[in-house]
């Protein structure tokens, strides 16, 4: 995979939990739904991500950075 669709792969898993966080909250949102949102597998999510708490991390920090 390229540095570029890798990065807009994990730019779209970002804004994908970042949409389902707000609606359905950081527990009501499994690693299965935000992935399916995405249209990506779930092997996906753990090429870019080593937990859900790393992606909420990731998310939290994007949120207060803009």
């Amino acid at each position: 995979m390229g540095a570029e669709r890798r990065q807009a792969t994990r730019r779209r898993i970002i804004e994908t939990a970042g949409r389902r966080f707000k609606r359905d909250g950081i527990d009501g949102s499994g690693i299965a739904t935000l992935m399916t949102d995405a249209g990506l597998t779930n092997g996906a999510f753990y090429a870019h991500f080593a937990s859900k708490d790393d992606l909420v991390a990731t998310e939290v920090t994007n949120f207060l950075a803009s």
